[in-house]
Formats: structure tokens, C-alpha cells, sequence
């Protein structure tokens, strides 16, 4: 979940910028002024939410070695208590 919020938000926000620069080019700088109060916040979320993605996988990440910590500590007591 975490790769797949990644990709989106950087692809938003990639698509977003490129939108505007083709469009700065083609039907000019007005055009774009007049668009930035729209432009800035969109890339600015996909920016938080390609964030939020690399939290989600680090949490995952977290969650799997706290799981593996907990295992090693049951054999270990189980070893211990024979």
C-alpha cells in the first residue's frame, strides 16, 4: 500500500507540473497565473501524499521486525525454561 501511495502521489504531482509547463508554453503565462491557486495545492498534496506512503511502508517495516523481535524473545524463553 505504501509503494502504490508512493507512485501515485509522485505521478500526480509529476503529471500536475508537466500539465502546467505544457500549457505555460501553448497557451501562455496568464492562462497559468490565473490556474496557480489550483496548480500549487494539487502538487503540494501529491507531494504529502507520496509522504504518507513512505511512513505507511516504514511502519510496515517497523510492524515486521517487531514481529520477528517477539519470536526470537519466545524461543529464547522457551529455551531458557527447559
Amino acid at each position: 500500500m505504501g509503494t502504490f501511495l508512493r507512485v501515485i502521489g509522485l505521478a500526480a504531482a509529476a503529471l500536475t507540473l508537466a500539465w502546467a509547463l505544457v500549457s505555460l508554453t501553448t497557451v501562455g503565462a496568464n492562462y497559468v497565473i490565473s490556474l496557480l491557486p489550483w496548480i500549487v495545492p494539487g502538487i503540494v498534496s501529491s507531494i504529502v501524499l507520496a509522504g504518507f506512503g513512505t511512513i505507511v511502508t516504514e511502519v510496515q517495516d517497523v510492524r515486521r521486525a517487531a514481529d520477528r523481535q517477539t519470536d526470537l524473545l519466545i524461543q529464547i524463553k522457551d529455551k531458557l525454561s527447559k
